[in-house]
């Protein structure tokens, strides 16, 4: 006997397995296989449906399996190319750390470039030995003849026999002093050298009271941190640009960044007109915005907090925004994807296009409009008409939009699984 494409014992099968506790769809179909049955998956799940039996897939379950073989393959790639994985319960947040210089990174970072200062290093070494290499079959002759040169000058130096004169003239080694401190002795230079004769020249020299004849180092000064002698328009006080950037991003940098963080978190007025800057940039790809942020907006970020905290839900405050299952986002009713232009990516970012949402209907709501969520400005602005009348075919009203939650729900399979971990979180609220 049949029941729509069913036969009776396969009926039983399906009840049996169900309660042996075998209720995912690829296990019933192994087996099914073992007895000489071959079904669909789309077969299967339809039958157990109408039996009242289907259970919908665990996806904390199938997420950690599916990230079980994926952490594996990490593990695998980052140790084949020299790196160790130090987090490995994600795989957006994964670090890896090279086994060589001991920075750490990203590891799509490490898949896609590997580690940029191990290369960096390569590449000044092969420049060095290429020019090494070209030199020498120039002139090796004049090549070993100026190595002695720099050789009888660090020798002159580390003995100290220059406190012996008042100036470079007088020395044995006057005429390597002025070729060393001349342009032809590019390639042969060494910063410690130029470093202790500069040092020589300032604090021997000079405060015997003697004039030095070292003319090119006029328009010079040492940096008190790397102690290089360098041209004083490179300089920022004391320290030479370079070292005083470094010392920034060391010392200063993270230290602000942490201030900026809490204040993002304590402070809902600069949360607000942080997140609008960044939907403009990301909206505008990095080209510098034409307008003030305020002026783009229409009111200030005072003004605006007071705007959305009108339309607050009852469950939201400042302290459910985010991802994720009872939190709230700041969604734009007519999605900013619509605009096409610079002059209408300012207008859907006008404040009247913004609205709090429950952060998982907006992840399924995507590029469409609800209709019950335009205001009269979007009624009445000509601009903003043209651009609903642009994709009215992605207007929907609120009683369509709520059928089509366990519609999205229905169409995930177990084994057909693309989206994004955060998506699927998202969706499966419901």
């Amino acid at each position: 006997m049949r029941y729509n494409g069913i036969t009776h014992n396969e009926e039983i099968l399906l009840r049996g397995y169900y309660s042996k506790g075998i209720t995912q769809t690829g296990d019933i179909i192994k087996e099914l296989n073992k007895i000489g049955i071959s079904r669909s998956q789309a077969f299967i799940i339809k039958h157990l449906k109408r039996l009242g039996i289907y259970q919908y897939p665990n996806m904390d379950l199938v997420i950690h399996n599916r990230d079980k073989v994926q952490r594996e393959q990490r593990i695998k790639i980052a140790e084949d190319r020299g790196f160790g994985v130090i987090n490995n319960e994600s795989r957006k947040k994964s670090k890896v750390k090279c086994n060589i210089c001991n920075t750490i990174l990203n590891y799509s970072t490490m898949v896609t470039m590997g580690c940029n200062q191990c290369k960096t290093k390569q590449r000044i070494e092969q420049r060095k030995q290429n020019d090494f290499e070209i030199r020498d079959k120039i002139n090796s002759a004049k090549n070993k003849e100026y190595i002695s040169r720099v050789k009888r000058l660090k020798e002159f130096i580390h003995k100290e026999l220059y406190k012996e004169y008042t100036n470079w003239k007088e020395t044995p080694v006057c005429n390597e002093y002025k070729w060393y401190r001349g342009k032809n002795s590019k390639g042969y230079k060494n910063n410690e050298l130029d470093y202790k004769i500069d040092t020589i020249n300032y604090y021997h020299y000079k405060t015997n009271k003697t004039l030095c004849p070292d003319k090119t180092t006029k328009g010079y000064r040492i940096c008190n941190h790397c102690g290089i002698s360098k041209p004083i328009r490179k300089f920022k006080r004391n320290t030479c640009k370079p070292c005083a950037k470094e010392y920034r991003r060391i010392h200063i940098l993270p230290n602000e960044l942490k201030r900026t963080k809490e204040k993002y978190k304590s402070n809902p007025v600069f949360k607000l007109d942080s997140i609008v800057r960044a939907y403009i940039y990301g909206a505008l790809k990095g080209i510098q915005k034409s307008k003030r942020t305020k002026d783009i907006l229409g009111i200030n970020a005072d003004q605006f907090r007071e705007y959305i905290e009108q339309r607050f839900e009852s469950w939201m405050n400042w302290d459910t925004h985010g991802v994720g299952e009872g939190k709230w986002q700041l969604q734009h009713i007519v999605p900013r994807e619509f605009a096409t232009n610079e002059n209408e990516i300012y207008l859907l970012n006008h404040y009247q296009n913004f609205i709090p949402m429950c952060a998982t209907a907006n992840g399924v709501l995507k590029n469409r409009i609800i209709k019950e969520q335009m205001n009269e400005w979007h009624n009445t602005d000509e601009g903003i008409q043209k651009i609903i009348k642009r994709n009215k075919d992605r207007v929907i009203s609120q009683s369509e939009f709520k059928k089509m939650l366990p519609v999205i729900v229905r169409e995930i399979d177990t084994n057909k699984i693309k989206q994004s971990e955060q998506k699927l979180t998202k969706w499966f609220v419901y």
